[in-house]
């Protein structure tokens, strides 16, 4: 059994690690990201192999401790099989996403093990489509520092491969 913080993660940026590393610190225990497609969201700009070569390449995650979570099956068994589950917690709306993703993966009952990691004032503004949309809209400064920066040049060209498309 794991401590697993379940996100989609498309892209990770700080406060994903803020509350990975709030969940370890108050564990005291590894925590594994578990990156999965959330299927109530648009598909989002990265697969969940580049997904995990983000973590692996812009925030040193081990690989060891990242899993990826490809099918509806997969993201079940994964929460059943889990000691802990995290999620960081913004305002109250995340919770009623909470819980329609358990109702959505009919895990309900296994959300007892949720872990509920407040996320700081200052980062509760980011957001995997926020930061989407204010890189597409040339409205992202570097000085937010939501991304490394090399993850930042990363987002713009896949945004413009996606207008070319």
């Amino acid at each position: 059994m794991r401590n697993i913080y379940l996100l989609s993660g498309n892209p990770v940026h700080l406060s994903h690690i803020n509350t990975w590393e709030t969940a370890k610190t108050i564990l005291k225990e590894d925590v594994y990201f578990c990156l999965c497609k959330n299927e109530l969201k648009n598909e989002g700009l990265f697969s969940l192999e580049e997904r995990k070569e983000i973590l692996i390449n812009f925030y040193n995650i081990p690989e060891n401790k990242i899993v990826l979570l490809k099918n509806r099956e997969d993201i079940f068994n994964e929460i059943k099989d889990s000691k802990s589950i995290i999620r960081g917690i913004r305002n109250i709306k995340d919770i009623s996403e909470i819980e329609k993703l358990a109702e959505y993966y009919n895990a309900e009952k296994y959300f007892t093990k949720l872990v509920k990691i407040k996320v700081p004032d200052h980062l509760k503004n980011i957001s995997s489509s926020k930061l989407i949309n204010l890189i597409s809209k040339n409205e992202y400064e570097k000085s937010m520092n939501w991304v490394p920066e090399q993850l930042f040049l990363l987002i713009e060209k896949k945004l413009k491969e996606k207008q070319m498309e």
